[in-house]
């Protein structure tokens, strides 16, 4: 029976991440620097104390034969009173030593997607350079549903599976915090299904928070 070379480095990927790596797949992964500026949309004003979560996504096609893609790093920042952000460089090593993501050395990278989180603020635009240029569009006070839907939306977003998820820990509970208090600060206004999102940021606050 014919075995071709790929499916034999699989095989033994299996068996041994440092197997992995000496058949083509990579022993490092690296990324940065970046640095970037938040704003009003409609004031040009920056936003300060905001948190930027930059993460680093790429697709596991020469692992996997698929085209699943996944974040592999993701990096935590603030902003300063300038709306500034800095994101150092970084390099990490791909030997898990046989524990999950065993696809680390495979990941090939595609885009990297920055997320802000600012109380009152939705993301609107963002554009690559140096800095980066982002923007964050101010939620009207009477969209309470619509602003926690988003907050549902940009916490599913922060899971990295390829790194460790105290990095984003952070910004989590920060969104769990803020939906609970605009819950609670507008009762009467919260459809059903925006009520079972807040009870379960409630729960998972009470898991997560130290």
């Amino acid at each position: 029976m014919r075995v071709s070379l790929r499916w034999l480095a699989l095989a033994l990927c299996a068996l041994t991440l440092s197997a992995c790596v000496a058949l083509g797949g990579k022993s490092h992964l690296s990324g940065g620097p970046y640095q970037g500026v938040v704003r009003d949309k409609a004031t040009g004003e920056p936003i300060a104390n905001a948190m930027v979560l930059i993460k680093w996504n790429g697709s596991t096609n020469a692992f996997s034969g698929g085209g699943r893609s996944l974040c592999y790093y993701h990096e935590p920042a603030r902003t300063g009173s300038d709306g500034g952000f800095a994101i150092k460089p970084w390099r990490v090593s791909t030997d898990t030593g046989g524990r999950d993501p065993t696809w680390l050395p495979y990941i090939e990278h595609s885009h990297i997607e920055p997320l802000i989180f600012a109380p009152g603020y939705r993301q609107h635009f963002s554009t690559w350079g140096d800095p980066m240029k982002l923007e964050l569009e101010r939620f009207p006070l009477d969209q309470v549903n619509e602003e926690i839907g988003f907050l549902l939306v940009l916490r599913y977003k922060t899971v990295c599976l390829g790194h460790d998820n105290r990095v984003d820990l952070p910004m989590r509970l920060s969104i769990y915090r803020r939906a609970i208090a605009l819950a609670e600060s507008n009762p009467t206004k919260l459809n059903d299904s925006i009520r079972r999102v807040v009870d379960g940021f409630r729960d998972e606050l009470k898991e997560n928070a130290p």
